[in-house]
């Protein structure tokens, strides 16, 4: 008995690519981490490499969680918006394999990873956040499900973390790097809270 051939609709296929791209960033955040734990007596820890990295980790989850909305958006799928999404994560995995350091003989210094690595890593969560803000405003431009005129807080979780991301990449302040990242993941948390797939 032969089986059943189901067909890929649009949004499977197009959310097949991004998946794999993202895959890339994950996997890249996981060899580097336990490249880390596999030789921790050569680390010098920083716990602000640590936190960005869990925020690319949490970007990277809350963007896969999120493409499910744009099923409900007719323009989601037109090229320019899958281009654009395609750029996106691009970015992240440029993102995430800035994170932490790769294979490096000898002493691993996160502080020194972190302090060379600053600008390219929050300028790149920066250029993200600039994709997705201008993405939102030319094919959405209203509440996260579009159904409504944007509020305050869909200009805060689209603005904040863009200020954040390059006040981060051009000011050096210890506590900055500890409270933003960890506050931003915080809010995440929040948003999400009530949110499911489907």
């Amino acid at each position: 008995m032969a089986g059943r051939v189901r067909r890929v609709n649009a949004f499977e296929y197009a959310v097949a690519l991004w998946g794999i791209l993202m895959g890339l960033a994950v996997a890249d955040l996981i060899l580097s981490a336990n490249r880390l734990v596999r030789h921790a007596d050569g680390v010098r820890w920083d716990g602000r490499a640590l936190v960005a990295t869990g925020l690319i980790a949490l970007e990277l989850v809350r963007m896969w969680f999120a493409q499910w909305s744009l099923t409900t958006f007719e323009t989601a799928l037109s090229f320019p918006v899958f281009l654009a999404l395609c750029g996106q994560v691009v970015l992240l995995v440029f993102v995430a394999s800035a994170a932490l350091p790769g294979e490096t003989p000898g002493l691993i210094d996160l502080t020194a990873h972190y302090e060379r690595n600053r600008r390219t890593f929050w300028g790149l969560f920066a250029a993200c956040q600039t994709v997705y803000f201008v993405m939102w405003l030319t094919f959405f431009a209203g509440s996260v499900d579009g159904s409504a005129p944007a509020s305050a807080l869909d200009w805060f979780r689209i603005l904040g973390p863009l200020a954040l991301y390059l006040t981060l990449a051009t000011v050096r302040l210890k506590w900055l790097d500890w409270i933003g990242p960890l506050g931003l993941m915080v809010f995440y948390l929040w948003l999400y809270r009530g949110q499911s797939i489907g």
